[in-house]
């Protein structure tokens, strides 16, 4: 019996170093992530920001200038052939304008959740424990790189899944399943490439989407601004 006890005992050990080990690495590559792009400090300074750019989709560039804003506002305006489309979330409802349209339009089911999600002002990681459970999948190589695969859980059920270079600690992916209406997924993934720091923030001016393995659209980043004034009737839904 004592020896049996001593087992168990033993056992229990093992799995709670192990449980304590697990946790320290999780928490260890999201501090990584967090300092790499500026650190949390810096990130919640930040109140806004103004992107401008382009977009390479179905053959032709697309001009585009998006605003974010805290805690989960966004819109984003894409010029092309003299017309111009608007999509934009106010907190709680994804709305678009397409070109030549007289009323926007209320959208719902996956485009307003995925919407939803990319609205987001911080990163999912940062402050991470009380927005998801983050686990630790394993090393793994992208592209030639090794990074550190994360799966991101949150709170409401969505799951994501997170590549961050194992050197810089930087995303370099984020992948997540779509589901349809008619009960088909897909698997959408957005690139991180060409990291440049702005204002002692590094930012992204390459960001592919990616839909089960084929470009969806490229788009290339002209200029970053913080803390522009910016205000939160942009994002609201016009009356028809």
């Amino acid at each position: 019996m004592l020896t049996r006890t001593r087992a168990l005992c033993g056992a229990s050990i093992l799995v709670l170093t192990a449980s304590t080990l697990f946790a320290q690495t999780v928490d260890e590559i999201v501090a990584k992530n967090i300092a790499s792009r500026g650190g949390a400090e810096k990130w919640k300074s930040i109140e806004s920001m103004k992107m401008t750019g382009s977009i390479a989709a179905g053959g032709r560039t697309i001009g585009l200038t998006a605003w974010t804003k805290r805690p989960n506002l966004s819109r984003q305006e894409m010029s092309f052939d003299g017309q111009k489309a608007v999509q934009a979330f106010d907190g709680s409802h994804f709305w678009v304008m397409p070109p030549g349209a007289d009323a926007p339009q209320e959208m719902s089911g996956t485009a307003a959740d995925l919407a939803k999600t990319q609205s987001e002002f911080d990163s999912v990681l940062l402050d991470y424990k009380s927005k998801a459970t983050v686990e630790f999948v394993g090393n793994e190589d992208d592209g030639g790189r090794p990074v550190y695969h994360l799966k991101v859980t949150r709170k409401g059920g969505g799951v994501q899944h997170y590549f961050l270079d194992a050197e810089t600690g930087i995303e370099r992916k984020i992948t997540s399943t779509l589901n349809s209406p008619n009960g088909q997924t897909a698997t959408a993934t957005i690139e991180f490439g060409d990291f440049r720091n702005v204002d002692g923030v590094m930012v992204p001016y390459s960001i592919k989407n990616v839909v089960d393995g084929k470009l969806v659209s490229a788009v290339t980043v002209s200029q970053v601004e913080f803390n522009v004034p910016v205000a939160e009737d942009l994002f609201r839904m016009p009356k028809k």
